[in-house]
């Protein structure tokens, strides 16, 4: 939980910071539902190919 607050806090002492995680975090609920998926494929297919690189790590599950 701490770790949060100081990453929100220092997203938005840095400037541009706070739009980058909201994406952040949008781009990870993206990516945890098919459609979603399929929205992250479909813009990383639209983007140069400097940027096609760039990958989404998948969602990582607890051990119960």
């Amino acid at each position: 939980m701490a770790r949060k607050i100081i990453l929100v806090v220092a997203a938005i002492l840095v400037p541009g910071g706070f739009i980058a995680l909201i994406g952040a975090w949008l781009v990870k609920a993206l990516s945890q539902t098919e459609r979603g998926r399929k929205v992250v494929d479909l813009a990383r297919s639209r983007v140069p190919a400097w940027v096609a690189g760039w990958r989404v790590a998948p969602p990582q599950r607890q051990a119960a």
